[in-house]
């Protein structure tokens, strides 16, 4: 696997299609000559292929990367979910003003292009109230559409980028929320594979009660319990750190006032 300097998790790999191609039938069991014909390749070509790819994974063979290609291929494959992102660090910051009328927020995603090509930067907003101040990557967006209960954001790019690239998606905008008394939230749920999610809540006084909370394998869990999680209140802000949460794990932070 690719390290990331000083970063306490691991970036996948960037592969070539072929690469692809050959590791995905490595990964069911296909012998080299079996690739060669399905591939309409030499066996010469699948094992240069096979060598490049075993050296991407930092292994000698693929009985030593096994749970990681799996893992891999789960997130990137042609039978995934779909994704071909692999984001460094998310970063989901709300600042509350001083009369709890509006919340500023900053949600930036930072990372690489593991397969394929992205387009455009978009995104998509499920917040139900009033919606202003919208900035994509520090513009407003060139497209925006309802999708059922979602809002749609884009911005084109000059061109695509494409396997390797590094990847940056930044969306600020306010709303008109926590206006009312009562228990409050914010969440993230993991569906691109992540690094490091960070969260946090700036409030204008001291709330009656903040804390943090985490759904896993659909069971809530304390997220004192989780090694890979930190969760702070100091002072005004409210702060959690994610260190390589898993696909479909929800990481919330609570609030009264």
């Amino acid at each position: 696997m690719i390290h990331a300097a000083k970063m306490p998790y691991d970036r996948p790999p960037s592969l070539t299609e072929r690469q692809f191609e050959v590791l995905e039938l490595m990964a069911y069991g296909a012998t080299r000559t079996e690739i060669a014909k399905h591939l309409n390749i030499s066996p010469e070509t699948v094992k240069a292929h096979t060598k490049a790819v075993l050296v991407k994974f930092d292994a000698t063979s693929y009985r030593d990367c096994a749970p990681a290609v799996l893992k891999f291929l789960a997130a990137y494959g042609d039978l995934s979910k779909g994704t071909n992102l692999f984001y460094d660090t998310i970063d989901y910051d709300i600042e509350i003003t001083p009369d709890w009328a509006v919340s500023i927020y900053n949600r930036r995603q930072r990372g690489i292009v593991v397969r394929g090509e992205v387009p455009e930067i978009s995104t998509s907003i499920d917040f139900p109230g009033d919606l202003f101040d919208i900035y994509l990557n520090g513009r407003e967006p060139d497209r925006v559409e309802e999708r059922g209960k979602y809002i749609f954001y884009a911005i084109n790019l000059p061109k695509p980028l494409t396997t390797g690239q590094s990847f940056e998606r930044h969306l600020t905008y306010k709303a008109r929320a926590f206006t009312e008394k009562g228990r409050k939230e914010i969440s993230n749920t993991i569906g691109t594979p992540t690094g490091i999610l960070n969260m946090s809540v700036s409030f204008p006084a001291p709330p009656e009660f903040c804390k943090g909370s985490a759904l896993i394998n659909s069971k809530l869990v304390a997220v004192e319990d989780l090694p890979n999680v930190s969760f702070r209140l100091q002072g005004l802000r409210a702060t959690m750190s994610v260190t390589q949460p898993n696909s479909g794990d929800k990481f919330t932070i609570y609030w009264s006032y």
